[in-house]
């Protein structure tokens, strides 16, 4: 259960981190949206969204013709320091490619080929478009 001032300093940190998680899990949904329209209109299916297994989760799996291709979405602010392809640590990297491999060992039939891809989604401020840069088959 922990001490008085250890259950007081969690209740604080969530209720002054709040409103800043709802925004940034608000944009990583608009993020996840954007991305699944633009790779819909690049001819990809969709199989399943937010997939938790293994641990981990997926953001979007899709089909690509015979391709099954497991996609982490990488939502950004314009003009962010770090890029979203670029934000991606070694630790999250484990992580997906883990959730992937769990995903497929749960599959009835086996696929024959899978592949793993990121989209950047650049949110501006503003009335600007959003920018969807697709990076198919990243090496993990």
């Amino acid at each position: 259960m922990g001490s008085f001032w250890q259950r007081l300093r969690a209740g604080a940190r969530r209720f002054f981190t709040r409103g800043a998680d709802n925004e940034r899990a608000a944009r990583g949904r608009l993020g996840e949206a954007l991305a699944l329209a633009c790779l819909k209109e690049k001819g990809f299916s969709l199989v399943a969204h937010n997939a938790r297994i293994g641990g981990g989760e997926i953001d979007l799996v899709m089909k690509d013709g015979e391709v099954l291709v497991f996609v982490e979405v990488r939502a950004r602010a314009a003009g962010a320091l770090v890029s979203g392809y670029h934000s991606l640590t070694r630790r999250k990297r484990r992580a997906f490619k883990r959730a992937a491999v769990a995903y497929l060992h749960a599959l009835p039939r086996p696929c024959k080929t899978h592949r793993y891809d990121v989209v950047e989604v650049e949110m501006p401020e503003g009335d600007g478009a959003p920018v969807c840069r697709h990076f198919a088959n990243v090496g993990l």
